[in-house]
């Protein structure tokens, strides 16, 4: 176990320390998050990016959509 530290051998102190390392990689995904990022396995990744490469395409045609509804009520309500 790389990076486990034992003290007196003790179950309960590699119990504690596996605690506070799954509370820290906790904290990072949440941090990261708040960011915009995403913690994946490596073997997910490419995956995950064509998920979230879908994911805002459809968002843009989305907004693309909204643009165009939003000029055609903005230009057919003006007077001439």
């Amino acid at each position: 176990m790389s990076g486990s530290t034992f003290s007196n051998g003790s179950l309960a102190s590699l119990v504690n320390q596996m605690e506070r390392q799954d509370l820290a990689t906790e904290a990072l995904r949440r941090c990261l998050a708040q960011k915009g990022y995403v913690i994946v396995r490596q073997d997910e990744a490419a995956a995950k990016s064509a998920e979230f490469q879908t994911v805002a395409e459809a968002a843009r045609q989305q907004q693309m959509t909204a643009d165009r509804n939003a000029v055609a009520i903005t230009t057919g309500s003006i007077d001439r």
